[in-house]
């Protein structure tokens, strides 16, 4: 009897750590769950902040060829339109910083040199660039040296950043002009990016590689290929002659060597997307933009594929150019809001 009891008291004591390690087990999987519940929870938010960060100023475009229905529709031309909501822009930057000094009633922060408006239906996975050029003569916010108001001026857009006493105040004040050029569409999200850094940004992702479309001051000469990194994809960019159809081509240049950057990097974060940290700090210095984490992590989660330069649909702004003080690009009015309609809306 005695030796039953002892082989009952083995016994239990040799089942009692199993029973602890199990509950052990079970208290690790429930910490482990509620944290992937909590990162998951996390992801959605922020995706649904930043949907609604984009969306949140969903407006009809103010003209009077427009006739508004109701907040979804609209009536242009005789065709009835329905308001694109999966729309998100993105207006993009690049400040350069070199001639700050032409002209001293103006600020100290340089000038719009490059600036697209990028368009992305998050639904169909499309991505339109309307390129704006910086001689592009619309309505721009002027202030004084203190930072007073002094009225609205026609000038070029690229100006508009001048005007401003930060980084911050001069994205702003390109952005609200790009909006009233585009008849108050919803434009609220900027990217600025000094010039400088594509020296930074070139060279961090290992250099792109493309074929110049231009001969350029024996830089770069028609037809040859070359892979621009650092300094090199800065002159790509930045070089203009001095004749009255100069800026037009280095916009395409920009636009070339946007969308073959865009790709490689793209293309690197998706494989790594560890990188898309590396690059967001690395730019931090160079940056100004008021795309937040979430409107970051909506936008990478719906919108970034593979080769997604090679995806970009690039649609131009009519106009003509004229000499005065300086180069004018006066913008076709009718064929710009053609463009607005036909991208941020839909056939009825």
């Amino acid at each position: 009897m005695e030796e039953n009891t002892k082989k009952t008291e083995v016994k239990t004591e040799e089942k009692a750590p199993k029973k602890k390690g199990k509950k052990v087990l079970i208290i690790v999987l429930c910490v482990l769950l509620g944290l992937i519940i909590a990162f998951v929870g996390s992801f959605f938010v922020l995706r649904y902040m930043g949907f609604r960060g984009f969306h949140k100023n969903d407006t009809h475009i103010d003209n009077t060829n427009v006739v508004i229905e109701d907040e979804t529709y609209i009536t242009y031309k005789g065709q009835k339109y329905r308001l694109n909501n999966n729309i998100i822009n993105i207006l993009i930057m690049g400040v350069d910083k070199r001639d700050i000094n032409d002209n001293s009633e103006r600020g100290i922060n340089g000038q719009a040199d490059c600036i697209f408006l990028a368009a992305v239906d998050t639904e169909k996975k499309t991505y339109t660039i309307i390129p704006i050029s910086r001689e592009a003569m619309v309505d721009i916010e002027t202030y004084t040296e203190s930072g007073n108001f002094s009225g609205i001026k026609k000038e070029q857009i690229c100006l508009a950043y001048a005007y401003g006493g930060t980084p911050k105040e001069s994205s702003e004040n390109v952005l609200k002009a790009v909006k009233r050029m585009f008849y108050g569409i919803n434009i609220s999200s900027y990217v600025t990016v000094d010039l400088d850094g594509m020296i930074e940004f070139s060279s961090m992702v290992g250099g792109v590689t493309l074929t110049s479309i231009e001969t350029l001051d024996d830089k770069f000469y028609e037809g040859e290929e070359y892979t621009l990194s650092g300094r090199s994809a800065l002159s790509y960019i930045r070089l203009r002659g001095k004749d009255i159809d100069a800026n037009n081509r280095r916009m395409q240049r920009q636009k070339q060597f946007l969308s073959a950057l865009l790709s490689k990097a793209g293309n690197q974060v998706l494989d790594d997307f560890t990188k898309l940290s590396d690059y967001y700090n690395a730019m931090q210095p160079y940056t100004s933009t008021n795309v937040d984490l979430a409107k970051l992590t909506y936008f990478a989660s719906t919108c970034l594929s593979r080769d997604i330069g090679s995806k970009m649909v690039y649609k131009s702004i009519e106009g003509t150019m004229s000499e005065s003080k300086y180069n004018e690009f006066n913008i076709n009015e009718d064929q710009l809001l053609d463009l607005v309609v036909e991208t941020f809306y839909i056939k009825a």
